[in-house]
């Protein structure tokens, strides 16, 4: 069976190239503007993607913003339509 991390053990090495943008982005859109999501789901209708492509992203968005909060990297957690 697999060993799972859980935690700051899950996280990414900080050596990673990106990897302290990314822990920024997470803050950033749980900070943003309240419309951040509403646009981007415009957006991705603008750029003619399929209806379940841009649910599928939602879907993403929101298990990643769960697992964050669970591991405390975000103090909460947006709304996000389904």
């Amino acid at each position: 069976m697999a060993n799972l991390k859980t935690g700051a053990e899950a996280s990414l090495p900080a050596d990673l190239p990106g990897q302290e943008d990314r822990r920024g982005q997470l803050g950033r859109l749980v900070a943003g503007p309240p419309d951040l999501i509403d646009r981007y789901i415009v957006e991705r209708q603008d750029d003619e993607a399929m209806p379940a492509t841009t649910r599928y992203e939602l879907a993403m968005l929101r298990r990643m913003f769960t697992l964050a909060l669970r591991a405390g990297k975000v103090g909460r957690k947006p709304y996000i339509p389904h």
